[in-house]
């Protein structure tokens, strides 16, 4: 059976695009024998191939807004056996994300970021350290960027 072509702008072709963005974004979570995590995985979508003659790796990250920044954090969180402030502590950030949450890599993090003020893990640092690793998420589509993993 022949299926009748969408309408070029029309409803069917909107809803094909929904299923089509929707798809793309979804997620699933990993776990070792012990049920560790192992972090988070995007599956990949319809038209998210990258093109011929470019690795996967080397594909541009979409940027997303930072609800939707949110939106991936706070459903990883909800699959975490421990609570974390992730919205307002940055180590708790970092832990979230399963990168190294302490004192000599948030140094080491601010730095290579281009923090100018004192190294030394106050509130001021940490405080602009979280802003920057929610703004280099919504950068790279919701996936941590090698740049962040030490």
């Amino acid at each position: 059976m022949r299926r009748k072509a969408a309408n070029v702008g029309g409803k069917d072709e909107r809803l094909w695009e929904h299923r089509i963005s929707h798809f793309r974004f979804q997620t699933r979570r990993e776990r070792n024998c012990c049920g560790r995590s192992l972090g988070t995985f995007f599956i990949r979508g319809l038209g998210d191939t990258p093109s011929a003659g470019t690795s996967a790796g080397s594909a541009a990250a979409k940027p997303i807004s930072q609800a939707d920044v949110e939106a991936i954090l706070a459903k990883l969180d909800e699959e975490q056996d421990e609570d974390y402030d992730w919205k307002r502590s940055i180590v708790d950030l970092m832990k979230l994300l399963n990168l190294d949450s302490g004192l000599g890599a948030r140094k080491q993090l601010a730095k290579e970021l281009g923090y100018t003020g004192a190294l030394d893990g106050s509130a001021e640092m940490n405080v602009w350290l979280h802003k920057q690793v929610m703004t280099k998420l919504a950068e790279t589509g919701g996936k941590v960027p090698d740049s962040l993993k030490t």
